[in-house]
């Protein structure tokens, strides 16, 4: 009869009910899927947007126009797409801009030429919008 004990409360300690219930056998496995981006992109480095290269401007004057900025921009190839967000309360720049280039090598030449430049007696900054995470291996 002991046994029967043993056994029963054996069965009584697998059962689970509720959400995860059946997952909890294999967190304890160590089975775990791997994050494959899909791209040779390096960790640490660029990674492209939906349709270009995005590099992130920092250091805009408040009292830049949007032609005077594409001008330059456009210096260093073809700009897809450009945002420069404006402070809804004052109407000036918020001191940052978004530009996206189709080619790679457009937006790393972008990014050599506008970073630590002078623009309306402002330094600005260029950097890759989207970096890949630090690879974990």
């Amino acid at each position: 009869m002991a046994s029967m004990d043993v056994e029963e409360s054996s069965l009584v300690s697998k059962r689970a009910k509720g959400r995860g219930a059946d997952s909890a056998t294999d967190l304890a496995d160590g089975d775990y899927e791997s994050l494959s981006s899909g791209t040779e992109e390096k960790s640490g480095g660029p990674v492209k947007s939906v349709e270009g290269w995005i590099i992130f401007l920092t250091g805009v004057h408040e009292e830049a126009e949007e032609d005077g900025l594409l001008d330059r921009l456009s210096d260093f190839g073809n700009v897809q797409n450009f945002q420069l967000q404006l402070d809804r309360r004052t109407g000036f720049v918020k001191g940052y801009a978004l530009v996206e280039f189709e080619k790679k090598e457009e937006a790393e030449s972008a990014i050599r030429g506008l970073n630590d430049s002078e623009f309306m007696e402002k330094q600005l900054t260029a950097s890759w919008a989207f970096v890949a995470p630090p690879s974990h291996t």
